[in-house]
């Protein structure tokens, strides 16, 4: 398998409030909110959600850091990041109307080919098969990891992380 490609290294998020970038402490964030962590949504997948089942599975480029137990946000990526190896332009997130999850699984390093198509079941409902989630893959991982080939991301593989829907917030806690 790939070398773990890092993707972020500050420990910041930029929220947008009232019009307003707000640049906070992610681990104060964090423990305000009583969160253990953040999986960041495109703004434009939210849509695809499969909210009825109430289970979700999302896919990442190889690595995920996600654990079995933990409490996750959901906001939307109104901006996209960027991340170079000498360079990190964080995203602007919106946590208005946003999902909360618990993590029930998360594998890591999974080649395409391992897939399965019951893997695909919760999945966003644009992402149904190996060839839908390659496409998504590229999507997402071309823009804030621009040093990387669209070969490069593709050989990384994925993880996928099985969430449970536990509820929607309007308004989460800033400061």
């Amino acid at each position: 398998m790939e070398k773990l490609i890092i993707r972020e290294f500050k420990h910041e998020i930029d929220i947008l409030e009232n019009n307003k970038i707000l640049k906070l402490n992610e681990k104060k964030f964090l423990k305000k909110n009583k969160i253990d962590g953040i999986i960041k949504i495109e703004k434009k997948d939210y849509k695809f959600i499969p909210t009825k089942s109430h289970h979700l599975t999302h896919f990442n480029l190889q690595y995920c850091g996600h654990k079995k137990g933990n409490i996750y946000a959901l906001p939307k990526i109104l901006r996209k990041g960027c991340f170079t190896s000498k360079e990190e332009i964080l995203p602007i997130l919106s946590f208005k109307n946003c999902l909360v999850v618990e993590c029930i699984s998360a594998k890591n390093h999974i080649p395409y080919e391992e897939l399965t198509k019951g893997d695909f079941k919760y999945s966003f409902r644009n992402i149904k098969n190996v060839k839908d989630l390659k496409s998504e893959i590229l999507k997402r991982y071309s823009v804030s990891l621009p040093n990387l080939s669209k070969d490069k991301l593709l050989s990384l593989g994925v993880s996928l992380t099985e969430l449970k829907i536990i509820f929607s917030i309007k308004n989460i806690k800033l400061l």
